[in-house]
């Protein structure tokens, strides 16, 4: 038996010479997107479901280039790669990579599971998916969170030398008969490269049995299978239970060690504190281990920012309180549910909702703006039916849900349950925060406004916060429905009408600039766009908000205005002309939030003006 590297000629009239992941958005922050990936994959091949799936992550400081399975040639085509590198940012990433292969211990990160099947074999299995194949995903559970099939490139970015191994010991049936067998590959992802004789190879190599003679291009080569892996290190070999290694070669990791640990840790806390409280999930990284029984002890590494430290505290304290069932049907048919944990506080003044889905993984937060004051809120939803469909909608970074796509056709009834969740949870929500007569509001943001991007006029008040009356609110009687009115009688048309008199004249309304704010109109920074937020000292039936930018000479002009996408109050989408968000109805002495969307980021600063009919 023959194994090693194998390239195949590169036959295309071009060239790929730029690293695939430089421009990643997993690159962007790849430790955080590393763990979201990893551990999503091991929860998508759980086994015993009374179990919790255990996932460790390994840093093996001791392994030497010969110890890994076709290291030399590795570092050979690295070398190659490096020299034919037109693009600097490619080139001195490969010759990074090669200056760690050539260190006396090469780092190597191994990630393992257990509690779960393993990849089934077969090249057309999950195996074939998991090596071999770009953008398919084969999954063994419904409603798996995983199903683009592009989050496996996240640990070749892991890997200075974009080389990742796979070992598995796996159970699966064929015909109702069990089988078990133990896999082991090696796959890396470069650029296209000459070899010494001149040939361009391609920029995709696998290492396993050699079989280059077989016709069939999907054939020559195949993982070492059961006996066959004896030959490799036993590092890289799954022996013991059920389950999967994931191993990245060259991990750069010789300085920075303890900020990885940690920032894999954050990122397992935020992502997955669901599943771990549930039982779902355990981990140990780098020797730290977190269950549900000290789940309190993420709480020490989790704090890249306090606001994120004291938002998860949030969570967590409203997670051990008791749920609310909201029931979710769609055209009358039951999917399953929400199970809704609310408070109407928050130490961070948040008006945000985070939504996870049952297999415990945090998917999107969502801000509700009509809401009167700040909440902590955590949706889980269940039920397989909903999930499935709810995974129809998901982006391959699974952290949003894309409910709008000009290039492809969305799934209907999974939108139409996405609204559905959204808007039993927000009315609920809504219904629970209103103000009452005699209750002061803070408005929150007030005070960090030097953060504000553009400017607004001078708010003048007695401390840092501005409070707002309320209406009262009769709780007793809010719920009751009124008596349906009595029905009309129809009239009938007079057979000989007088003609109609003409109208008087009337005096045409003038438009105004509004002044009488209670709070002047604050542009705040958002991802994609910008808040609007504002209150009036008047009920402001028809008004038209009109966003204009500052230029260098501090005079206003237009030129944001192709740039707005949309804008939207929670419930009422405007309509957008030249800047100008119309038909805007604002009542007195309560905030208005519009949240606004923009085509690209702004460098310029905004203004938003108010203008009116009277």
């Amino acid at each position: 038996m023959k194994f090693g590297w194998y390239f195949n000629d590169e036959m295309s009239p071009s060239d790929e010479l730029v690293d695939k992941f430089a421009d990643s958005k997993f690159g962007m922050d790849k430790w955080t997107s590393f763990s979201r990936e990893i551990i999503q994959n091991s929860l998508d091949a759980r086994d015993d479901e009374t179990k919790p799936v255990e996932v460790i992550f390994d840093l093996n400081k001791t392994l030497s280039l010969d110890d890994i399975p076709g290291g030399t040639y590795t570092k050979y085509v690295l070398e190659r790669c490096a020299k034919k590198a037109t693009n600097k940012q490619t080139q001195q990433a490969y010759l990074k990579g090669i200056e760690i292969l050539n260190k006396p211990n090469v780092y190597c990160l191994k990630v393992s599971d257990s509690n779960t099947k393993g990849v089934e074999t077969g090249r057309d299995s999950a195996w074939g998916a998991f090596v071999f194949d770009e953008g398919k995903s084969i999954k063994q559970r419904p409603g798996s969170a995983g199903s683009h099939g592009v989050g496996k490139k996240v640990p070749f970015i892991i890997s200075t030398c974009n080389t990742v191994f796979y070992a598995t010991k796996n159970k699966y049936k064929i015909d109702e008969n069990e089988h078990t067998d133990i896999l082991s590959q090696g796959k890396t992802v470069l650029i296209n490269w000459d070899d010494l004789d001149g040939k361009t190879k391609s920029q995709k190599g696998w290492f396993g049995k050699l079989n280059i003679d077989d016709p069939s291009p999907k054939n020559r080569i195949l993982p070492l299978q059961n006996d066959e892996v004896k030959d490799i290190h036993p590092y890289f070999i799954r022996k013991d239970e059920y389950g999967t290694d994931v191993i990245m070669i060259g991990v750069n990791a010789y300085e920075n060690e303890e900020l990885i640990k940690k920032t894999i840790i954050s990122s397992i806390f935020e992502n997955f504190f669901v599943a771990i409280k549930e039982g779902i999930l355990k981990v140990n990284v780098m020797g730290e281990t977190f269950d549900r029984e000290d789940l309190e002890k993420f709480l020490k590494w989790y704090k890249p920012t306090e606001a994120l430290h004291n938002s998860m505290n949030d969570l967590l304290k409203i997670y051990s309180q008791d749920k609310v069932v909201l029931p979710v049907q769609v055209d009358g048919e039951s999917l399953g549910e929400v199970w809704l944990y609310f408070e109407d506080s928050s130490e961070l003044n948040r008006k945000y909702y985070t939504v996870v889905r049952e297999h415990g993984m945090k998917i999107k937060e969502y801000r509700i703006n009509r809401a009167d004051k700040a909440f902590s809120a955590l949706v889980v939803v269940m039920g397989e039916d909903l999930n499935k469909l709810l995974s129809k909608l998901e982006n391959a970074a699974h952290d949003d849900f894309i409910t709008y796509d000009d290039d492809m056709d969305l799934d209907k009834k999974a939108i139409k349950a996405l609204e559905v969740v959204k808007n039993i949870v927000e009315s609920y929500i809504i219904d629970n925060t209103r103000i009452n007569d005699g209750e002061d509001q803070e408005i929150e943001g007030l005070s960090e406004i030097l953060a504000i991007p553009g400017f607004s006029p001078k708010i003048t008040k007695k401390d840092s916060k501005v409070r707002v009356k309320r209406n009262k609110v009769n709780k007793k009687n809010k719920n009751k429905r009124k008596p349906d009115p009595e029905p009309k009688p129809i009239p009938v048309p007079n057979p000989n009408p007088e003609p109609t008199p003409k109208p008087k004249n009337k005096k045409e309304k003038t438009e105004k600039q509004y002044e009488a704010f209670l709070l002047a109109p604050m542009l705040i920074e958002t991802n994609d766009g910008y808040l609007l937020r504002t209150i009036v000292k008047n009920d402001i039936k028809d008004g038209e908000f009109r966003i204009k930018s500052i230029n260098s000479d501090e005079k206003l002009d237009s030129s944001i205005a192709d740039l707005i996408i949309s804008a939207n109050d929670g419930w009422k989408k405007y309509k957008i002309q030249n800047g100008c968000i119309s038909k805007v109805k604002l009542n007195k002495d309560q905030v208005c939030e519009i949240t606004i969307k923009t085509s690209r980021y702004i460098r310029y600063r905004l203004t938003a003006e108010l203008w009116y009919k009277e």
